[in-house]
């Protein structure tokens, strides 16, 4: 019943040949760790082949061991510029999908596929963050909203696992932002929507690779055009703490 079928290739498994098994005419890949796809993904993107080879769209983060099977084959390797996603539009278009893109923006930067490339496999994270990113800070008026005005932070998720996310507060920094209160109010955003709409939760489960946010109230000290500037250039404005998994932690804003 399917349209088309999406194969993604991320560089999950470290692989070489056998060095019993070379021969002088070996390329590097062949020689070297080198990423690769996971074998189901392979073995599934047969399947997919087997059913419709026009309509299968390879996609890949970054580069992976090459699939000798499909050399010519145009490999789409996937990252958040508009370009890429537009590319990627017009291949399920060109496959059939009813694809509409017209007058819509919000799909040119929803979500993060940087988010799903790692440089180091074998690396574990041990970041002090507990794996959270700020991808943006903004200031809005809200004008009708209860408390206003309000300085948002964004986060994503770039953990392997899905995290528990509470109790978000904020400390003042030297030369910051002065708040006049920090709130148990966490949204989630699911596609690209935030969750929930209205009021938000003291305690997240946030998936990997998702984004949520948090807010403040700042004092009366602040207009929005200094908010705003605060916001937009690379100063710190405040520590963001928040207990991840039950682990405390303090990220700078």
């Amino acid at each position: 019943m399917a349209q088309a079928a999406v194969v993604i290739l991320s560089g999950d498994d470290l692989t070489r040949l056998g060095k019993r098994y070379l021969t002088p005419h070996d390329q590097a890949h062949e020689r070297n760790i080198t990423r690769q796809a996971r074998p189901n993904v392979i073995f599934e993107a047969g399947m997919a082949f087997g059913q419709y080879p026009t309509r299968t769209v390879i996609v890949s983060f970054d580069r992976t061991r090459p699939i000798s099977d499909i050399d010519g084959i145009n490999i789409l390797h996937l990252t958040d510029t508009a370009e890429s996603r537009h590319k990627l539009a017009g291949r399920l278009k060109n496959a059939g999908c009813d694809v509409v893109t017209d007058g819509k923006t919000d799909w040119i930067a929803a979500g993060s596929f940087a988010a799903a490339y790692h440089d180091d496999p074998d690396h574990l994270p041990t970041d002090k963050h507990a794996g959270l990113r700020i991808i943006n800070r903004h200031a809005s008026r809200e004008e009708s909203a209860k408390f206003k005005p309000k300085v948002w932070v964004d986060l994503v998720n770039d953990n392997d696992l899905c995290v528990e996310v509470s109790s978000p507060g904020w400390k003042e920094s030297p030369g910051g932002i002065k708040i006049a209160g920090s709130f148990s109010s966490m949204h989630l955003k699911l596609g690209r929507y935030w969750c929930p709409k209205e009021e938000g939760l003291g305690s997240l489960h946030v998936p990997a690779s998702y984004v949520f946010r948090v807010w403040v109230q700042p004092t009366a000290a602040h207009t929005m055009e200094d908010l705003e500037e605060r916001c937009k250039t690379g100063g710190r404005i405040g520590t963001l703490t928040l207990k991840v998994d039950g682990r405390a932690v303090q990220i700078e804003v």
